[in-house]
């Protein structure tokens, strides 16, 4: 996922792959047990982790650079991931 931090949509994805939208969400779940998007996320959140453990990057721009569309769905989704806001995982590392 290269291209992580760019807009991404399962269309896309399908089309680089030379498959149908429907028939590349289907294989998608079948291998990964979750779905593109999910993934994408995943992936997306990670990288934020990363970025808040090594830099003092302000959370602004790891949402963006992460490419979230918003900090306010970035907080929400790191939340629900790690189990705490971004600026309390920051705080926690060593």
């Amino acid at each position: 996922l290269e291209n992580y931090s760019q807009e991404i949509t399962l269309e896309r994805a399908a089309a680089h792959c030379g498959y149908s939208r429907y028939y590349f969400a289907h294989r998608f779940r079948e291998a990964a047990n979750i779905t593109f998007m999910e993934y994408v996320t995943l992936y997306r959140l990670e990288k934020a982790a990363m970025l808040l453990r090594v830099t003092g990057e302000s959370l602004t721009n790891i949402a963006f650079s992460c490419g979230f569309g918003s900090v306010r769905t970035f907080n929400r989704m790191f939340a629900r991931r790690f189990s705490m806001p971004p600026t309390q995982y920051r705080n926690q590392q060593p």
